[in-house]
């Protein structure tokens, strides 16, 4: 979980931007997000995903780690609480339904 609670995904060897992914780890990545964003959906109840991954500075990217954001979001535009207590709520609610 993310500090602003939300999954992210990180492969654990050091890929620095999706142009250093190979085919079979951005293929493993990709079936990750999927399975993380229906249980986001599910867990959490929500209305929609928002999956994101920036390349380099100029595309906003500041942590220079291949990474993808699975965010959740609610027509009526709330924001998920992010205080520790909720980030474990959170990844309890997503886990569950894994």
């Amino acid at each position: 979980m993310s500090l602003e609670n939300h999954p992210l995904i990180v492969p654990k060897k050091h890929i620095v931007d999706i142009y250093s992914l190979d085919d079979e780890l951005g293929a493993e990545i990709m079936r990750e997000a999927i399975k993380i964003a229906k249980a986001v959906k599910r867990g959490l109840k929500c209305d929609g995903v928002y999956v994101t991954q920036a390349n380099e500075s100029a595309a906003g990217q500041d942590v220079f780690h291949y990474h993808m954001h699975i965010y959740p979001r609610w027509n009526d535009s709330r924001q998920w609480e992010s205080d520790e207590e909720n980030r474990k709520l959170t990844a309890e609610n997503i886990k569950s339904v894994l």
